[in-house]
């Protein structure tokens, strides 16, 4: 009964995007539900919903000009890594 408790449940397939994304470590690609593209990097995920704070799951993303934006997990269809991993060079 305890190891079930400590078993996370499994991932979506776009929650696992986004793991693969924030691991990426460089600038990846956001396709909204409405039809909008992002660029950017992906500095923080949050896949958890806070109901202490009225908080959705969320992505957050550092944009090329340099300002950042919390996405709610709700509105992405889909994550690509597009850009370089700077990790790996």
């Amino acid at each position: 009964m305890i190891r079930a408790l400590l078993e996370a449940p499994p991932m979506s397939e776009l929650n696992e995007q986004v793991e693969h994304a924030f691991n990426f470590r460089g600038d990846v690609t956001f396709s909204l539900k409405d039809g909008t593209t992002l660029v950017g990097f992906l500095s923080n995920r949050d896949f958890a919903p806070h109901a202490s704070l009225k908080k959705e799951p969320f992505v957050e993303i550092y944009f090329p000009a340099g300002h950042h934006e919390e996405i709610l997990l709700s509105k992405i269809a889909s994550v690509e890594s597009t850009g370089v991993d700077h990790a790996a060079t």
